[in-house]
């Protein structure tokens, strides 16, 4: 998968335009994918896309039911990807 398809997915995942349970969902794999997708960021120097991709997910997960798992990955991920200041 390109750098554009996951950009193109990670924008789809993040429209919050259908009902509740599709939000949950595709806030779920968007922070999943965030989680994931460290490691790319690092080694290609995408780390500003990572970071804003990381936030956006994180922040659509506000107050929307999604595993404690996958919000928890994509804060790790921001934090040891030096994607956040601490």
């Amino acid at each position: 998968m390109g750098v554009t398809s996951l950009r193109a997915a990670l924008v789809w995942l993040l429209q919050q335009d259908e009902g509740i349970n599709e939000t949950q969902r595709r806030v779920e794999i968007a922070l999943r994918l965030v989680g994931a997708l460290r490691r790319f960021w690092q080694m290609h120097g995408h780390l500003k896309e990572g970071q804003m991709f990381t936030e956006k997910a994180l922040s659509a997960s506000q107050g929307i039911l999604v595993s404690a798992q996958a919000r928890a990955k994509a804060f790790d991920r921001r934090r040891n990807a030096g994607l956040h200041p601490e």
